[in-house]
C-alpha cells in the first residue's frame, strides 16, 4: 500500500511552501519563526504608539491652539535628549507622506513622529520661513514613543542616547558600590543596578515607519 503523501503547508512567516515535521508546525524554520515573532512585536509597539497618539490628539490640539502665536503657519519641536529638531527633513511623516516642509502643519494640526516620551520645546514657523522659540520658552509633552529604529537619523541618535544612558547608569552604580563598601547594602537600602536606569520607552512611528 503506497504511503500517504505528507501535506504541504505555507509558512506563516515567509509564505513559502514546506512539509511540516509535525501537525502543529506553522513555520518552516526556527529563524523564520523568530523573525515573524520580532515583526509582530514591532507591529504591536507601532499600534500602541498610534493608539496613544490618536487618544492624545484633542488635548494636544487644544494646547497648541492656545499657545499658537498670530501669523504662525507651522511648528517645530526640539528634543533636548537627542539634540535634534523635528520633523527630520525628507523623512516620512506619521501619515506616510513626505511634504518636504521643515515644519509640522497647524491647519489641520499635524501629529508629530515622537522618538521619546517627554517634553519638547516649541518653535513656531512663519510665512517668511523664520522659526522662533515661544516667548516665554514653552514646551509640550508627547505621551507616545514611535519605533524609530529604521529611520536613518533618529535611529542612530536613539542608539547613541540609549548607550550613553546605559554607560551613565553603570558609572553611577560603580560609584554607589564604592561609597557603600563594595555594594554591601544596609537593611534599609533597596538600591540595585536595575533601579538606576529608567526603563527605555518602546520606541517607528505610526504609519510613517520607513524613510
Amino acid at each position: 500500500m503506497p504511503r500517504k503523501q505528507p501535506p504541504i503547508e505555507l509558512c506563516r512567516g515567509c509564505g513559502n511552501s514546506f512539509v511540516p515535521d509535525h501537525v502543529r508546525q506553522v513555520y518552516h524554520s526556527v529563524t523564520c519563526r523568530k523573525n515573524a515573532q520580532t515583526k509582530r512585536r514591532t507591529e504591536i509597539r507601532r499600534d500602541e504608539a498610534d493608539r496613544i497618539a490618536i487618544a492624545s490628539y484633542n488635548s494636544y490640539a487644544e494646547k497648541m491652539r492656545k499657545l499658537r502665536p498670530k501669523g504662525a503657519i507651522g511648528y517645530q519641536l526640539y528634543c533636548r535628549e537627542l539634540n535634534v529638531f523635528l520633523p527630520i527633513s525628507s523623512s516620512l511623516r506619521r501619515n506616510g507622506e513626505n511634504p518636504r516642509t521643515r515644519y509640522f502643519a497647524l491647519r489641520p494640526l499635524e501629529l508629530p513622529v515622537s522618538p521619546l516620551v517627554g517634553e519638547y520645546g516649541i518653535y513656531w514657523v512663519f510665512a517668511d520661513g523664520s522659526a522662533k522659540m515661544s516667548d516665554p520658552p514653552t514646551s509640550i509633552r508627547l505621551e507616545w514613543a514611535d519605533d524609530c529604529r529604521h529611520r536613518k537619523l533618529l535611529g542612530g541618535l536613539l542608539k547613541d542616547y540609549r548607550r550613553a544612558r546605559k554607560e551613565q547608569a553603570e558609572r553611577e552604580w560603580l560609584a554607589y558600590e564604592a561609597t557603600h563598601g563594595g555594594g554591601v547594602l544596609q537593611a534599609n537600602e533597596t538600591h540595585r543596578p536595575g533601579l538606576l536606569l529608567e526603563p527605555l520607552p518602546n520606541s517607528d512611528e505610526g504609519n510613517g515607519n520607513a524613510e
